[in-house]
């Protein structure tokens, strides 16, 4: 009984929230026509559930998730990684991945590879706006380092590692260093396990990101009929643009209040399948526990 008044008490949180969210944005889209709010609405919400898959590869072949528990969290953290500044949002998602599998540092893998396959489609779109001077320097500078670093890492980092192991036994071979040797292969083990899924999954990655960006141009697309400016530059600003400028932003805020629209809609449903679904999620043995690794040499 008081499992079930947890899920309903989250749920209608996120309701009552959602509501008064949907209420204050919906002036902001009143110059779009009712077709292409919907058209774009549903359009966005499909790149989430684009989303939601790529998340699911990601959570049961690193963490051993279910994927409907990994897509239900998804959908239930969307909100907050959207509303809240400077990308904090995904600590929750962060939170609720260590939650559920038992091990954080499995579930900020999964979650770094699953930004670096959004940075790497991102870094383009940022570079061609950076020239025109329709992006900042600093976010595009960051977006870079984001995905240069955990792809520099899943492409040499077990090699890299490897080599450092056999350096030290080689020429510093003492009692002194092997908990330095145990430590090191420790991060190899992780390294490599991150390489793994990254570059064997890459297919099936890449495309999901590819498709993605392409749902969030289409529906910058069906928006550029109603603000001023071009499909790129509007999509830029979406992504620049933080949410306290939704009223101010003539090229952004009927956009980001569109698609912070379309992700409360079905939120509070999410929350509650989620919370339920949570409850029952069994512990499966966590990435770092299997016996068997398959490591890319």
């Amino acid at each position: 009984m008081k499992r079930a008044a947890s899920y309903t008490l989250g749920a209608a949180v996120a309701a009552a929230f959602s509501a008064v969210a949907v209420i204050l944005l919906l002036p902001l889209v009143s110059d779009l026509t009712m077709i292409g709010a919907l058209v774009a609405g549903g359009i966005y919400l499909a790149s989430h559930v684009l989303r939601a898959c790529r998340l699911m590869l990601l959570a049961t072949d690193i963490l051993g998730l279910s994927g409907r528990s990994a897509a239900l969290m998804h959908f239930a953290t969307a909100p907050l990684a959207l509303i809240l500044p400077f990308k904090t949002g995904e600590l929750f998602r962060l939170y609720e991945l260590w939650r559920l599998s038992g091990t954080a540092v499995y579930a900020l893998i999964a979650l770094l590879i699953d930004r670096m396959y959004d940075s790497l489609f991102l870094v383009p779109v940022l570079l061609v706006l950076l020239s025109q001077g329709g992006a900042p320097t600093t976010l595009t500078l960051l977006t870079l380092l984001i995905a240069a670093l955990p792809l520099t890492i899943v492409v040499i980092g077990p090699k890299l590692l490897t080599e450092l192991q056999r350096y030290i036994l080689v020429n510093h071979n003492s009692r002194r260093t092997l908990s330095l040797l145990q430590q090191i292969d420790a991060l190899r083990v992780i390294v490599a396990r991150a390489s793994d899924v990254a570059l064997r999954r890459a297919p099936e990655l890449s495309l999901l990101s590819f498709l993605i960006w392409l749902s969030e141009f289409l529906v910058c697309l069906i928006l550029v009929n109603a603000v001023a400016g071009q499909a790129l530059e509007l999509l830029g600003a979406r992504l620049v643009a933080p949410w306290w400028d939704l009223g101010v932003d003539p090229v952004a805020g009927p956009a980001l209040a569109l698609v912070t629209i379309a992700l409360l809609l079905p939120w509070p449903l999410m929350v509650f399948l989620y919370l339920k679904r949570r409850r029952n999620e069994p512990r499966r043995v966590p990435a770092a526990g299997r016996a068997e690794l398959r490591v890319i040499p």
